[in-house]
């Protein structure tokens, strides 16, 4: 299971060109996207899903800046800053 994170749209558009330009094409299917969390285990899907639900209620949306950015291949990944 892979949590990635909601990104609004007009923040998503310069990621996705560099994704377009940067990626290999034969595996571009996917919008850029932000990756919280790379395999979590799967047998635990009911209680990640209740705890995650429960503190997207309790939590406003966050604002980051990006904060560095480098291609390590297969994928172009980015450092995201929390503001306060």
């Amino acid at each position: 299971m892979i949590l990635t994170a909601r990104i609004a749209e007009h923040d998503l558009i310069p990621f996705d060109l560099l994704r377009q330009k940067h990626f290999p094409q034969d595996r571009n299917f996917l919008r850029a996207h932000m990756t919280m969390f790379h395999r979590l285990p799967g047998e635990y899907v009911g209680r990640i899903v209740e705890s995650l639900q429960f503190v997207a209620k309790e939590t406003r949306a966050i604002s980051a800046r990006l904060a560095a950015s480098v291609i390590l291949y297969p994928a172009w990944h980015s450092q995201l800053k929390a503001l306060s």
